[in-house]
Formats: structure tokens, sequence, C-alpha cells
């Protein structure tokens, strides 16, 4: 840099440096790396593998997710708990087709373990008939008690009513296909019998929005909730006060009294947060406080073109908010390889996603001009996903205290 930063500049990144958690795995102290910057030792062999996974349990997961099954586990981690370690797994998801698809993919994974045993002419891994995971089509509302989320288990809609064959999975005919809103795996180590509620333990992994809150209220309310392992996501989805309703999130049914008691919302969840002036968190720096910055990091390195996105989507919402005020923060989402396409080919697909024309006009000299101001986009992004740690931390330390409360 041509000049010494201003001395603002460094104590606000000191600051938000102390505030944050640390990001390194445990142990990794004191070696010199930056987060993130070590490959997982089950990955030094080859990146693309897990050396901790057999190869039945590699198929169809990324390595983030093979890392993840080892680690806590998500969407495959009710095969490796069931086929793997014979563990007894209810998995409840939202959306329909996936669930039919994890049933698929349990048939196909049998297969595979079927050819292995065969090869090495020994007994199943486990025995299968005692592992088969159990598939929920459902939702887990925010809004409902324990003893619902109970009675959920045992009467929600479900695919596979027993082992899958060669042929694929047996299915049962799916209803309730009202039944939306956001998804997550709870692997729960319950037995046949409801009536007695066995104990279980709960598992969630990107678990949107209240989700997490849910798990956690009910890993406090309900006696039979043994244990609980859970990583959050969608920050931006939680529910506040003064955001009940925040963008992308389904309403939660009111189906009974019961349930409309239970009205608390995701943030903050302990007193102690609640109790401290200027607590609140906003939209923005919720949804700042889901982007990993090792990723960031990594392109501004090497200077990728993926930075262009942001300018990309700078501009673009600078035009709809001028065209249709209220769309502000409109759901666009990702779009594939944005950063190799002309912006009047970004903009075509982005309109539509928002239900307006594709063919908006656009000012090509406006757009030219916001599209050079890009490297002060990528410093505003810089300075906001600083802060990015911090805030997630406050919504884990307020998740902390409320479970010490």
């Amino acid at each position: 840099y041509p000049s010494v930063w201003p001395l603002s500049l460094l104590a606000f990144r000191a600051t938000a440096h102390a505030l944050a958690f640390p990001r390194e795995r445990c142990g990794a102290g004191g070696r010199g790396g930056a987060a993130g910057s070590e490959k997982p030792e089950e990955f030094l062999h080859n990146q693309s593998q897990s050396a901790l996974l057999g190869h039945a349990f590699r198929k169809h997961v990324k390595p983030k997710k093979q890392h993840e099954i080892r680690k806590l586990g998500q969407g495959h981690l009710t095969r490796f708990l069931s086929f793997g370690l014979g563990l007894s797994v209810t998995a409840i998801e939202a959306d329909h087709t996936l669930v039919a698809m994890a049933s698929k993919f349990d048939g196909q994974l049998l297969l595979a373990l079927e050819k292995e045993r065969q090869k090495k002419n020994c007994s199943p891994l486990v025995p299968v008939s005692e592992s088969s995971p159990r598939h929920l089509a459902g939702w887990v509302n925010p809004k409902a008690s324990w003893e619902a989320f109970i009675e959920q288990l045992s009467v929600s809609d479900w695919v596979d009513d027993g082992v899958p064959t060669p042929s694929g999975p047996s299915r049962k005919r799916l209803r309730g296909s009202e039944l939306q809103g956001p998804s997550a795996e709870k692997c729960c180590s319950c037995g046949e019998n409801s009536q007695r509620h066995p104990d279980f333990v709960l598992t969630g992994l990107h678990a949107c929005g209240d989700l997490s809150a849910t798990l956690l209220r009910h890993f406090v309310s309900c006696p039979y909730v043994r244990g609980i392992t859970s990583v959050a996501c969608c920050y931006m989805k939680i529910t506040t006060e003064e955001n009940p309703a925040p963008p992308g999130v389904v309403a939660a049914p009111r189906t009974s009294v019961q349930e409309a008691l239970h009205s608390e919302f995701g943030y903050p969840m302990s007193s102690f947060v609640g109790g401290l002036p200027g607590h609140r968190l906003s939209y923005k720096a919720r949804e700042g406080a889901c982007h990993a910055t090792e990723d960031y990091i990594r392109r501004l390195r090497e200077e990728s073109e993926l930075l262009r996105t942001h300018c990309y989507r700078a501009t673009l919402e600078t035009f709809v908010r001028e065209t249709r005020p209220d769309l502000r923060r409109a759901g666009i989402q990702t779009i594939k390889k944005a950063h190799l396409l002309p912006f009047t080919e970004y903009a075509r697909l982005g309109l539509a996603r928002v239900g307006l024309p594709p063919g908006l006009p656009l000012a090509p000299q406006r757009v030219e001009a916001m599209l050079k101001q890009q490297r002060r986009v990528v410093v505003y992004f810089s300075l906001a996903l600083l802060l990015a740690p911090v805030v997630e931390t406050l919504v884990l330390l307020d998740r902390i205290i409320y479970l010490q409360e």
C-alpha cells in the first residue's frame, strides 16, 4: 500500500478480530497458519476423497460434505450413522423430493455394501434390518411445543417402510404436500415404540433460520432429548421482534392453541442478551454473518474474477430499486458463473427471478459508469465482511447463554 492505513481502520480491524470466536480448528493454534489454510488430514492424500470414509459412503458426496459427515454430517449423515455405525435414525426433511432421493440413495448404498461383503466374503458391516434410516417428510414448526415435535416423529408422512430393495426403495404415498418451510435433518436414536418416548439425540447441520433455535428449545424442554449437535445457517432468516417475518421464510401455520402459545423469536434467545442496549441485529448484519471470510480472502489474494459478481449485483439492485422500491433485498439468488456473463445477460436472468421484465431498459452509460466502481464495491464488501464473524459470535454466544440460563 502506498500509505499507512488510518488508525481508525487499524483499530476497527483489530477490534473485530478480538471480539470474534477463533475460526481455527481445535489444536491448530501456534502453527502460524491462517484460518482455513490447512487442509484436513483426511484430504492430504487426495483432496477430493476423504481417507476416513469408505468408497460406498463417498458416492454423491462432495469433499466438503465428506468432511462434514466425519465431523457432524448433513444429508448423507443418516446413511453413515445407520449403515456405517448401526444406529437407529429418523430424518425429517421438508422437501418431498429430497426425501425420495435420500431413500433412493439408501438403496444404492445397500447394493454397494452387499457387493463389498460378497467380495470380502464376510458378514455385513451392521445388521441391515436394524440400521435402515427412517425418512420423514415434514416441517419442524418453530412455534410448536416439544410434545408436538415428539408426535411428529411418529405420525409424519414418511418414505421407506422397510429395507430398500435392489430395485429401489419402497414408497408410501406422500400426503400433506402443504408442508413447506425450512428443512434440516434430525437424527434421532429412538426405538420403534413411540408410546414410551425413548431417549434420543438431535442433530442439525445447516439448520436454517429459526430451526436452530427450535432444536435448542426442544433440547432444553423435552426430557427425552439427551444430547444435541447443531450448526446453524441462514442467520438472516432468524425471526426477531422488529423483523418477525424476514424474507424467504414461510409463516408457521397455527394449527392449535398449544402451538400458538410458543411464539419465541429466533434472536435473542437469552434474557441477558435481550436486556443489553443495542443488541438488535439488522437483516443486513445477519445476512453478512452467513458469509465465509476464508473463501473471500482467497478470492482477494488471487484477484479472482468472481469479485465482479458483487458489482454486478449492486448495479442490478440499483435499477431494481428505482423500478420497484418494494423489491429492496429482492431474492435474486445465485446466478451460476455470473462473473463470466456480460452484464446484460446477468441482468436479464436476475430481473426474471424477481418478476420484472427481462428486457427492462437499462441506460448503457449508467451501467458502464457503475461497473467501473468495482474496486470500491469490493472495498465496501470487505469492510462489511470483516464484521461477519463478530455478528455470528454474538448469535452463538446468545444461544450459549440461553442454555446456561
